[in-house]
């Protein structure tokens, strides 16, 4: 097979909007309890990223074979984990030179016919693979826009589908006439077996309830296969909780009546809800999926709608975490997912009486009354040392001093409030809510534990409604932005509020946008007159590297391109509806009279040159501005250098 031109099929753009068609298609095929199923989700939407390969340089091997009396042809096999498809998409960034090679499964084979001895086919080989190496780590940079882009559509379509589910929910309640239920045929058995009666009027309403459930298991393992009917309630398909929701809402018809009820008595009522709702799809017991809008598994549908979505959060938060803590409920995997425990069944078939007059549960949590024209922002972060606490503290009172009105649970949660009534109330009534970011926030919020998971289930829920809303406000303090982001925050602008002291700059940016003030562009200018315009010299992102290396790099700080050392990082930005070539941003090494310095250099004539940790922070910084004026980054090489790559 003779070699041929690599990387020279579909543009990646082209790419990533293939799959998204493809992404769409796909998700249109699939079930409710799998498109609403966030874990589920979440590995579906990987089978369409692309798998850029990453070559396996130390185990290549070569073959060679005598072609003719007087030459032979080497072949070098160099295998790769990844998608041999890469190698046909073309990367975003372009170079003069081309790649060249063969794809044969797993392996790139590069072929070479040495005419003299002294031609160097390792170094050949290698520079080959140079080739294909830049390509593949331009693909790699890209895979995070495709990954926003496909993760936008993939919301989008979980939006429309939870509009469908709602639609075909009213449609169905509204059909005012009873629903067929197909009749229950007697097990095939060798003799009769005993007859079951249900317990006596006087017990317990949930008794009642258990026996109904043990009595239908029974049906179900006994009775032969049959086809649902065509015509079926929806909100039933998916929760089968009638009977259930209808004795909650019969002892307490509102959502008042509903707060007053026993705490024993409530979750007593949600266990029995959630056992019969997870019969037939496990999926269903995710706090994400229980919240979606409209109440899509009619937890509240014998409720006004003015009321469904507080009951649902009522129901979800104490009585849950009550559930969850005697052991009654429990996530098995830590995704989230919850199942009824064996313990939980048997707490429903223990009989406990019910109080006959309700008695006042929890007092509810309350939020100081908001200021006419003043901006309001929650504080969400977690209690990981009494230093951060102290400094999320200092935060809490400079923004307060700086017109703000900030909600902060060392103010206003009271001694006997609820502390997730609290949360719920603080992201809802909150203008924006500001996330202290670190890697001990991600992972609490990442796995739903504590405090932080309640409050990322709520922000996720409206961030998957409203996913153009910039409310949420992610805020690091430690880490990297990374690291140290929940999942649901990962593609949102934040700021950078490490060090102490923190960035003066970075903290007014945060104060303009709670103020919505943001910085004002300066007026469109007239057009100058290039043929008198003279070339600028280049300018500086910072001068404290001094006259005497300036004048040492012939006249700038790092003189001449060809005398520069090589990249240890490359990154290539565009800015859609800007003329001209990619602004390209470039951090070297050097060795300065045996002092090892770093230098970043912009293609539009910035130049520093200073300590390794003023360079990463000067970097970060160019990123950041270059975001906020409409640059996307389109190819990112951080070379070897671990500290590079995080960037």
């Amino acid at each position: 097979m003779a070699a041929r031109l690599l990387f020279a099929g579909r543009h990646i753009y082209d790419f990533v909007e293939d799959q998204r068609e493809r992404l769409k298609k796909a998700y249109e095929a699939l079930p409710d309890g799998e498109a609403l199923d966030e874990e589920f989700v979440v590995e579906f939407k990987r089978n369409f990223m692309l798998d850029v390969p990453r070559l396996k340089l130390d185990e290549w091997t070569s073959e060679q074979e005598q072609i003719t009396p007087n030459s032979i042809e080497v072949v070098a096999y160099i295998p790769f984990d990844g998608d041999p498809s890469a190698f046909d998409v073309r990367p975003s960034a372009t170079k003069a030179t081309v790649a060249q090679g063969e794809i044969v499964d797993h392996e790139v084979l590069i072929r070479l016919r040495p005419v003299t001895p002294q031609i160097d086919v390792a170094a050949s080989v290698k520079r080959e693979l140079g080739e294909i190496q830049w390509r593949l780590e331009s693909l790699r940079g890209s895979m995070e826009h495709m990954s926003q882009q496909l993760e936008v559509t993939l919301r989008t379509c979980m939006q429309r589908r939870k509009r469908s589910i709602e639609n075909r929910i009213q449609i169905s309640e509204n059909v005012g006439i009873p629903q067929r239920k197909p009749p229950v045929k007697p097990a095939a058995a060798s003799g009769p077996g005993p007859k079951l009666a249900p317990p006596t009027p006087a017990v317990h309403t949930t008794a009642q309830q258990t026996w109904e459930i043990d009595q239908m298991d029974k049906v179900q393992t006994s009775a032969p296969e049959k086809s649902e009917p065509v015509i079926t309630s929806i909100a039933n398909q998916l929760s089968g909780t009638e009977k259930t929701e209808a004795d909650l809402h019969k002892l307490a018809p509102t959502l008042a009546d509903l707060r007053k009820l026993p705490p024993d008595q409530k979750d007593r009522l949600l266990l029995a809800q959630l056992a019969k709702m997870s019969r037939h799809n496990e999926s269903i017991l995710n706090k994400h999926n229980l919240t979606l809008s409209g109440d899509p598994y009619g937890m509240a549908r014998f409720y006004s709608e003015s009321e469904r979505r507080e009951v649902v959060e009522h129901l979800l938060a104490a009585p849950w975490t009550r559930l969850v803590n005697n052991g009654y409920l429990a996530d098995f995997r830590g995704h989230g997912f919850y199942k009824v425990t064996i313990e939980g069944h048997e707490y429903l078939k223990h009989e406990a009486p019910f109080h006959a007059t309700p008695v006042p549960s929890n007092t509810p949590a309350t939020l100081p009354a908001r200021i006419d024209g003043t901006p309001r922002v929650f504080l969400s972060y977690s209690w990981e040392g009494e230093d951060h606490k102290a400094w999320v503290k200092a935060l809490a009172e400079r923004l307060q001093t700086d017109g703000i009105q900030v909600i902060f649970d060392r103010w206003h949660l009271k001694l006997g409030q609820d502390k997730l009534h609290f949360m719920e109330k603080a992201v809802a009534d909150s203008d924006h809510v500001a996330i202290i970011c670190t890697e001990e926030y991600a992972n609490r919020a990442n796995q739903r534990e504590g405090g932080v998971g309640w409050e990322s289930m709520i922000i996720t829920s409206e961030v998957a409604e409203h996913m153009l809303t910039d409310k949420f406000i992610p805020i690091l303090r430690k880490g990297t932005f990374k690291a140290s982001l929940p999942r649901y925050l990962k593609t949102r602008m934040g700021v950078n509020l490490m060090g102490d002291p923190y960035s003066e700059e970075a903290y007014e940016e945060l104060l303009r946008k709670l103020h919505g003030e943001p910085i004002a562009p300066p007026p469109i200018g007239t057009k100058p007159d290039f043929s008198k315009k003279t070339t600028p010299k280049a300018k500086t992102l910072l001068k404290a590297a001094g006259e005497a290396l300036a004048k040492r790099f012939e006249g700038t700080l790092l003189g001449p391109i060809s005398k520069r050392p090589n990249a240890s990082l490359h990154a290539l930005y565009d800015k859609q509806g800007t003329p001209g070539p990619w602004l390209h941003a470039i951090i070297r090494k050097w060795d300065i009279d045996g002092e090892v310095k770093y230098s970043l250099e912009t293609s539009r004539g910035d130049e520093f040159i200073g300590a390794k940790d003023d360079v990463i922070s000067m970097f970060s910084d160019l990123n950041r501005k270059l975001m906020k004026e409409g640059y996307k980054r389109m190819n990112f090489s951080p070379g070897a250098d671990p500290d590079f790559q995080s960037l």
